[in-house]
């Protein structure tokens, strides 16, 4: 990414945080009229690929003289949101799986104080308004009003929102629905916690007074379990200068929150008045949590230590740091380097990297250096590139210009950081109303973790990934994946992607250790918690990524035979999974079984026998054959098992040591069109005889002919809608059918582990 040229956007930033990365690894960057959405592409220099995508939302903006009947008790004049259009105040992302693709919510809140909720829709690539929470918000604020209406200066401050921002999922069930909190902050100094997970919505959980005024920023910290409840921190400042820390209590039943309680622990910067320009908090789920505030010019840190009656306390002193070279302050920064270092960036373009030291905030010179060298660069590189595009080229080249930085955001290592940035000339040639000066994003490099180079923490990191059977269901995968490939691809040299893939592929093929323990396990946990399982579908996934960047020839061979053996594991762990399943179920599970369900094993079990012939697998071949047996046994009188002898003798033969190879595999479904045979086929479209073609579904085998489908968010593969409401998929019923079940069970990507969204034949994705 830093290699590109930056990405220029319209309009100019309102607020703070002007720019934040997504869990989905999209980017948020919010100007006064616009918000703009960029999803990084890994498609290198040579590629005749664009390197981002760039969203705008569209949402119609309120005029100056719009209110919510507060003028009943404010005069227009008294309040700033009444003498302007609505503009956008700042965003904030939820985290990943809350969205009805199970994605990122975006969160933005306006001048005129609405909390709107986004989401990227439907079968589609535009986002859309998911929930307006104003409503929401000024219900809550008035249910003690007889007349419904605000009645006093106080209420308007209790509806006047100002800020928001999500806390991480509540990990109650890593294969079911989690939720998670949003505060919004208010001028009357108050926060209002919110729950919102998939299956519950929105509900308000309870609202509580940290600050005497505007609360103006806020940061959560990750949640803590301890035995039936979790505990999180939220930081929270207000514009009078004070600092407070909060601690949120939730108790969670099995199915849905049961209560929130909320204790100030501790407040800060009292006598100290002084804004607060930017908060930043350091959490790595351990003993110790770091916090770090801006007040313009002055930066303060803090190490809070977590003690055992679940109380934080402070370790040590604030240390403080005067930053040099800027008469505005502090306008973005974040922890890098697994929260060794502090990274800032002024309002005037300076980069600066602080380290702790004996307990103090040291500057660390040649990293500082080195980062600003590496912005100014971008800048000039930036105003080269905008002057050639203007009609005043010729006055602009003798001028000298000035950045200005909005905000920035970074990466989950903190490997690369996003700059929101203005340039213009030092003296203006134009009038307000003619300005050209547009707003601009690029992106800096951070290669270094503790002194050496990252790849090595990111080969431990993406071991430790696969060997965490909840990586599919807890983790951001897509920023994390992505972060991975980004930084270790280089069109020079393949030594840093080509001991990733080895790693990889070591992994992939290494002996599954841990079957044993998913043996008896739901069908979810089998398909895509064992190790090998995650590593094969992650190489599916580098795979997909990688397909419009330009590889050496020996890497992308690797990676495509790699690609080969991922899928075929991936497949054959599979049909282990479910078949193992169903042979472990009792007498009357195959008694009850439907016409239906044989049909659909027997597809199964052809797919099998098509994947392992070449290569003998005994034993996923056994398993074949105990469900043969089993399905014989209880069933023999149904039709969907006319003629399996056939099938029987293959396996029989097999097992027996034979060598079969070019089996005749008969044809089991009929063309829905013409009721004519579809020949066995493997592809994702299957053809019949007649040439009506159809899309397969990767999970059950079976041909696509409803309008309404499920897609790969990712990938594209395709697979069946659940009979059941989507919304309720990952609630399996005993009296579902054998093809939903597993339907329900692999609610997830079967080939790379994203999620699924519903798709209506006929749209666009």
């Amino acid at each position: 990414m830093e290699t590109q040229l930056g990405i220029t956007i319209s309009g100019k930033p309102f607020g703070v945080d002007a720019i934040t990365w997504s869990e989905d690894g999209i980017i948020a960057a919010c100007t006064d009229t616009y918000i703009h959405l960029i999803t990084p592409i890994i498609a290198g220099l040579s590629s005749d690929y664009g390197n981002y995508k760039v969203n705008t939302i569209i949402n119609d903006l309120l005029p100056e003289s719009a209110d919510f009947d507060e003028s009943r008790v404010l005069e227009k004049p008294l309040d700033p949101s009444y003498s302007i259009p609505e503009m956008y105040r700042c965003t904030s992302w939820s985290p990943t799986g809350l969205s009805r693709i199970y994605g990122c919510l975006l969160t933005v809140v306006t001048t005129k104080h609405r909390v709107l909720l986004f989401e990227l829709g439907k079968n589609t690539s535009n986002w859309s308004l998911h929930t307006d929470m104003t409503p929401l918000l000024m219900s809550d604020t008035l249910q003690d009003s007889d007349t419904g209406t605000f009645e006093n200066l106080e209420q308007i401050h209790q509806f006047h929102s100002l800020y928001a921002v999500w806390s991480p999922i509540i990990v109650t069930d890593p294969l079911m629905p989690n939720p998670a909190l949003m505060a919004i902050s208010n001028q009357a100094g108050e926060v209002s916690l919110w729950s919102y997970s998939v299956v519950c919505g929105i509900q308000h959980q309870t609202t509580f007074k940290p600050h005497s005024s505007f609360v103006n920023l806020m940061r959560w910290s990750k949640w803590r379990k301890y035995d039936n409840y979790y505990i999180g921190y939220l930081l929270s400042t207000s514009t009078n200068g004070t600092v407070t820390l909060t601690s949120v209590k939730v108790i969670y039943d099995p199915s849905s929150i049961r209560s929130v309680e909320t204790d100030t622990i501790s407040t800060w910067f009292e006598e100290n008045s002084g804004s607060i320009s930017m908060i930043k908090l350091w959490d790595e789920s351990g003993d110790s949590i770091k916090i770090l505030i801006a007040k313009y010019v002055n930066v303060y840190s803090a190490v809070l230590k977590v003690q055992e009656d679940k109380k934080l306390v402070l370790e040590g002193d604030w240390m403080d740091y005067t930053v040099p070279r800027t008469a505005v302050g502090v306008s973005g920064g974040y922890f890098g380097n697994e929260g060794h270092y502090i990274r800032l960036f002024t309002y005037e373009g300076d980069g600066l990297v602080l380290s702790y030291q004996n307990g103090n905030l040291e500057l660390v010179d040649h990293l500082s250096v080195g980062m600003t060298k590496k912005l100014q660069s971008k800048f000039k590189q930036q105003w080269v590139e905008d002057v050639s595009k203007n009609e005043d080229e010729d006055l602009l080249n003798n001028l000298d210009m000035i950045p200005q930085v909005w905000g920035v955001d970074s990466t989950p290592n903190g490997l690369y950081s996003a700059i929101m940035y203005t340039i213009k000339p030092v003296v203006d040639i134009h009038t307000y109303g003619e300005s050209r000066d547009s707003t601009s994003i690029t992106f800096l490099i951070h290669p270094k973790i503790n002194g050496v180079n990252a790849n090595q923490k990111l080969l431990k990191d993406l071991e430790r990934y696969i060997h965490d059977p909840d990586f599919f269901f807890t983790y951001p995968v897509q920023s994390i994946l992505h972060e991975q490939l980004e930084f270790i691809l280089d069109e020079e040299e393949n030594e840093s992607l080509m001991a990733c893939l080895h790693q990889l592929n070591d992994l992939m093929e290494k002996p599954n250790d841990d079957n044993s323990r998913w043996a008896h396990s739901s069908i979810c946990r089998r398909v895509f918690s064992p190790t090998n399982a995650i590593a094969s579908r992650i190489i599916f996934y580098f795979n997909n990524e990688l397909k419009n960047y330009k590889l050496q020839d020996n890497t992308r061979a690797f990676l495509l035979e790699m690609d080969m053996k991922s899928r075929s594991y991936i497949i054959c762990s599979f049909f282990q999974s479910i078949l193992s399943y169903c042979n472990e179920r009792d007498d009357q599970f195959w008694k009850s079984l439907s016409d239906d369900d044989i049909s659909q094993m027997v597809l199964w079990c052809d797919r099998v026998l098509y994947e392992v012939l070449p290569l003998p697998s005994s034993d996923l071949l056994q398993t074949v054959k105990t469900a043969y047996d089993k399905l014989q046994q209880h069933r023999p009188s149904s039709p969907a098992l006319d003629n399996l002898s056939i099938e029987v003798g293959i396996v029989d033969s097999a097992l027996n040591g034979n060598n079969v190879m070019n089996v005749d595999i008969r044809p089991k479904q009929k063309c829905p069109a013409c009721d004519n045979w579809i020949p066995f086929s493997i592809g994702a479209i299957c053809v019949c005889s007649t040439g009506h073609a159809f899309d397969r579904c990767a999970v059950t085998l079976k041909v696509i002919t409803s309008p309404l489908y499920q897609c790969c968010i990712n990938c594209g593969v395709k697979r069946l809608q659940l009979t059941m409401d989507g919304d309720n998929q990952q609630n399996a019923s005993s009296s579902m059918s054998l093809s939903d079940t597993v339907l329900s069970e692999c609610w997830k990507c079967l080939y790379c582990g994203s999620d699924m969204e519903a798709i209506t034949c006929g749209s666009s994705r």
